[in-house]
């Protein structure tokens, strides 16, 4: 844990160094929520003027960028801050669930899975739900909604007069791309 946290922060650093003149906005994603990371992160950037850290979202003129898990289900930024506190634990999983992970992927349950759990207008109304909850939902002027965590790659689908955006996954044999943000 402690090799993963401190070469993520340096890799970090060097990016963040070498654009002085970007301002970075880190967003937490559900395999970034363990303790020893956040603590660490959130120092860093405390000591580094063009990085900023986000725990459930970020806004930016019309675009707003989310943490993924509140595409789970319908869920209040109570609901989400108790169900990510669960994760903020150095928990061990054992050989046996990572055997078993290991088979689901082989199987390819992480590119069917997610298209069944996380259909395009049912996460719709789930960040919409969120949003509104938070003042960043329906008539707050936000037009555009950056997600991450369904796996699942979406171009600008239209809702609700919002349009949903999601890079997908950096796995094999699903679809990613980085989206563009027109902020």
């Amino acid at each position: 844990m402690e090799r993963t946290v401190r070469e993520a922060i340096a890799w970090l650093g060097t990016l963040v160094a070498r654009h002085p003149h970007c301002h970075f906005h880190y967003i937490f994603g559900n395999h970034d929520s363990v303790r020893p990371f956040i603590d660490r992160l959130e120092a860093f950037a405390a000591s580094t003027p063009n990085l900023s850290c986000h725990h459930d979202l970020f806004r930016l003129n019309a675009a707003v960028f989310l943490h993924g898990d509140v595409a789970d289900r319908k869920m209040t930024r109570a609901e989400f801050e108790a169900a990510r506190r669960v994760w903020h634990f150095d928990r061990k999983r054992g050989r046996l669930v990572n055997r078993i992970y290991d088979l689901a992927f082989w199987l390819g349950a992480h590119r069917t899975v997610p298209r069944i759990v996380f259909p395009r207008k049912a996460v719709a109304e789930r960040l919409l739900h969120y949003l509104d909850d938070v003042g960043h939902g329906r008539d707050s002027g936000v037009t555009d909604v950056y997600y991450g965590h369904t796996h699942v790659a979406v171009r600008g689908f239209h809702y609700e007069g919002m349009f949903f955006h999601n890079g997908g996954a950096a796995m094999r044999r699903v679809g990613f791309s980085i989206l563009r943000a027109t902020v």
